[in-house]
């Protein structure tokens, strides 16, 4: 054989790092929820997501930079624990189906959903997806800014589905 174009692949170690949503509003579908421990700075809540809508820009080529079926992540970084949480919680009430900023839903999110928030969001975790996350649509806001010298995606979200996840 000859020299190989891929010359030091089998020392490199596997990556699975996702594009980033572009800005715009999109409307995604949950593919699997995951936690990275292995992240440069530290742990990172990960939601793989498929594209199904977008206004997202055209790139230099004329192409929609977030196509419907294109593969994306949303990660966030625990570092700093207490600053997290309130944005994990906004994810998991919009892949649930409520809006927080909506003040019949927060009524709901008060008494029954955010009390559970700890296990529902460690359920999120399981492989198994026992709370059938996987699937769920959720409308995404992504603004990318630089933060402190480092790109930043900001994402804000909203559901993307009407019926409601019913949490025991």
């Amino acid at each position: 054989m000859g020299q190989s174009r891929f010359k030091g692949a089998a020392a490199a170690k596997p990556s699975d790092k996702g594009q980033k949503l572009s800005d715009g509003k999109h409307l995604c579908e949950i593919k699997r929820i995951t936690y990275s421990d292995s992240g440069k700075n530290g742990d990172y809540y990960v939601v793989e997501l498929k594209v199904l809508e977008s206004d997202s820009a055209n790139d230099a080529n004329g192409r929609q930079i977030d196509p419907p079926g294109a593969d994306r992540v949303w990660t966030q970084t625990m570092a700093k624990k207490a600053f997290p949480l309130g944005k994990l919680n906004a994810f998991a009430y919009a892949a649930m189906g409520f809006d927080y900023r909506n003040p019949a839903d927060a009524g709901v999110l008060e008494k029954k959903i955010t009390p559970q928030m700890d296990d529902i969001l460690d359920a999120t975790q399981d492989e198994s997806d026992p709370l059938g996350f996987v699937g769920r649509k959720v409308w995404v806001v992504a603004k990318n800014t630089i933060s402190n010298g480092f790109p930043f995606n900001a994402c804000t979200f909203s559901p993307g589905q009407s019926d409601k996840m019913d949490i025991p």
